[in-house]
């Protein structure tokens, strides 16, 4: 869930396991479909540490065929996560980016004998997964950053509703609220469950899918509260921030308080 000792990208979410009413099954469910990237210049036997076909108009359109043959099915048509898998247009354009996709598509992820990834290395050649990449790091660009700064409100912008909003709204009434949910009303350890959190950082945080993800036991309340609020927020954008902010974007702040209280209490 949170970089805590290092600064490490996280690895292609594609381990994310997915929720269907009370039963969890794998992305392993999936078989891999080959891709045809024999139009593409041929990269050989040996892999690159950096994404070759970046900003290759071909690789591009190949790799968004192969992303919805492979990856839609657990990602999301276009990439859009429906809010369980993360949202793979997060995934930083860079050379820690590309190290970090390499491992898991070829590698893919089995944990506890469950297949949460299948590997795609045999299936889908170097080319292939490339393009699959450079599709991703072309949306990533061309649609998310763009829809972030157009939605972005500028301190003229707030300012001016604002007073717009003080010159013409009429006082409201009174109104009671009924009391907010607090921590002792919501288990922290369920929550954890429900929220996936346990898919990648394992049970009672002690248990992380991959060794550089970190364990998440016996860290502070305060800590941990902080930093899932900051990569909320949208201020934290560093390490493994930008793949989390698809796994945080709906918890409320009373569900985050009891999350961080549950594992603040484990040794």
């Amino acid at each position: 869930m949170i970089s805590i000792k290092q600064h490490t990208l996280a690895t292609l979410t594609g381990s994310i396991l997915l929720a269907m009413s009370t039963q969890i099954w794998a992305h392993g469910d999936v078989t891999p479909q080959p891709v045809d990237a024999s139009k593409l210049e041929q990269l050989g036997e040996g892999w690159r540490e950096i994404n070759p076909y970046t900003g290759n108009a071909d690789a591009i359109a190949i790799g968004e065929s192969a992303y919805t043959q492979n990856c839609a099915r657990c990602h999301g048509l276009g990439a859009v996560s429906g809010g369980i898998a993360p949202d793979l247009r997060e995934l930083p354009s860079d050379e820690e980016g590309d190290e970090y996709f390499v491992q898991r598509v070829r590698n893919g992820a089995i944990r506890n004998g469950v297949t949460y990834m299948p590997k795609f290395e045999g299936v889908i050649s170097q080319e292939g997964l490339w393009s699959i990449r450079a599709w991703l790091e072309s949306i990533a660009l061309d649609e998310l950053r763009k829809v972030k700064a157009e939605e972005k409100p500028t301190a003229a912008t707030t300012s001016e509703a604002a007073t717009t909003e003080k010159k013409t709204e009429p006082k409201a009434a009174a109104v009671v609220k009924p009391a907010s949910t607090t921590t002792a009303a919501l288990d922290g350890k369920a929550l954890y469950t429900q929220k996936l959190c346990m898919t990648c950082h394992g049970d009672e945080g002690k248990a992380p899918l991959l060794p550089n993800y970190p364990k998440l036991n016996g860290q502070t309340k305060e800590y941990l509260v902080a930093q899932i609020k900051l990569i909320k927020d949208g201020i934290r954008t560093s390490g493994q921030s930008p793949v989390m902010v698809a796994m945080v974007a709906n918890l409320t702040d009373s569900e985050i308080d009891a999350i961080s209280d549950y594992l603040s209490k484990l040794n």
